[in-house]
């Protein structure tokens, strides 16, 4: 990812992560890497979702 400009290479690298680690769609993985690193919480019927969410607590 060095030749790419991205605005929050963390939050990217960590979606990456999950999403090869588990078998949340992409999206759900940027929603949730982005809304952990900045501290905030959320709530989707997304029920796989929800689940990761509580065991990254």
């Amino acid at each position: 990812m060095d030749d790419i400009a991205v605005e929050r290479r963390g939050q990217i690298s960590e979606a990456l992560m999950l999403f090869g680690s588990t078998k949340l769609d992409y999206i759900d993985c940027l929603l949730l890497a982005g809304f952990t690193s900045a501290g905030n919480d959320f709530i989707s019927f997304d029920r796989k979702l929800m689940n990761r969410k509580r065991q990254t607590r």
